[in-house]
């Protein structure tokens, strides 16, 4: 069940417009959701997010990127109102240029279903990066804080044969503490704001599902294959790398192969993150690598929308 709900976050970012279908199956053991919104490269890194989730914190900056981790502080003031930070599911600001006001509101959504709206009282964040860093995040550099998802309890199936299983109220309540996430993101226009972001930023993804954004600064990765021997990549070709025995490689126009992967010069991956500082990474320590999404496989004009890739 909370892997239907998440994927039905995906399915909003069809609504956001992503683009892409959904379909859904059912057997007679269980009932599965098969979504089909994204084929390879740049359209993987959306779907990551998703994973991102329930793996930590996400911050979404005002610049369009993205970083994961631990958010230190525990109680948030907003207004007059003080709430503890499990209280709360989600926090967004309005875009950079869009208020007069000095300390912009924050819209607040409570695991409660309820909102509450004001000023944060603080100037700064502290967020712990999946590289184990301290980022200070000043409250002007923030456009939205979704906190970590936590996988719900769902009431434990019966142990003796022909007991009645959990009643559909039951699983209400345990899902009951999602609903109020996926309202918050549908109205809070964050999603339009990431999927921007993927145009701008580079996301390394991390073994556990956490994400940082930012610039590759490696020029090549070499691909040694049993099939087409070794050969350097250039960046501008690539769409994805994922780090694994074998390494997978996802080319810009679709293809796919299968090898060793090494970062040119020392390497290591090297990166800007979105958040200003910068980092040097073994491959061992990332699972992989979405390069940012250019215009064209993001359509043009109005709101971007994710196309299918012209190979596999």
């Amino acid at each position: 069940m909370f892997q239907k709900i998440m994927l039905l976050l995906a399915v909003l970012a069809v609504s956001a417009g992503l683009g892409g279908t959904a379909s859904f199956g059912q057997t007679e053991a269980e009932s599965t959701v098969s979504v089909q919104l994204f084929v390879g490269g740049p359209r993987m890194a959306f779907f990551e997010l998703f994973h991102a989730l329930e793996a930590g914190d996400l911050i979404l900056l005002q610049n369009g990127g993205l970083a994961s981790g631990a958010v230190q502080e525990q109680q948030f003031t907003i207004g007059s109102r003080t709430l503890a930070r499990d209280q709360i599911l989600l926090i967004a600001w309005p875009a950079a240029g869009t208020t007069q006001e000095a300390n912009p509101v924050a819209q607040v959504y409570l695991k409660d279903g309820s909102q509450v709206q004001g000023a944060l009282q603080a100037s700064s964040i502290t967020l712990v990066l999946p590289t184990s860093e301290s980022a200070a995040l000043s409250v002007d550099q923030l456009r939205g804080i979704i906190f970590k998802v936590e996988r719900p309890e769902m009431p434990a199936p019966p142990e003796q044969p022909g007991a009645n299983p959990p009643s559909e109220a039951q699983v209400r309540q345990a899902q009951s503490s999602l609903f109020p996430l996926f309202s918050g993101l549908q109205g809070s226009a964050l999603f339009q704001a990431i999927i921007q972001g993927l145009q701008k930023f580079d996301l390394l993804v991390f073994p556990d599902g956490e994400v940082l954004s930012g610039t590759i600064e490696n020029q090549t990765f070499t691909l040694v294959s049993t099939i087409f021997g070794s050969h350097p990549l250039a960046v501008a070709d690539l769409a994805q790398i994922t780090f694994d025995d074998p390494d997978v490689v996802v080319l810009r126009i679709g293809d796919r192969v299968s090898g060793i992967v090494t970062p040119d010069g020392d390497g290591k991956v090297r990166a800007t993150l979105a958040t200003g500082s910068a980092v040097r990474l073994a491959k061992e320590e990332l699972g992989g690598i979405s390069f940012k999404a250019p215009a064209g496989p993001l359509g043009g004009g109005g709101r971007p929308r994710f196309q299918p890739g012209p190979g596999r």
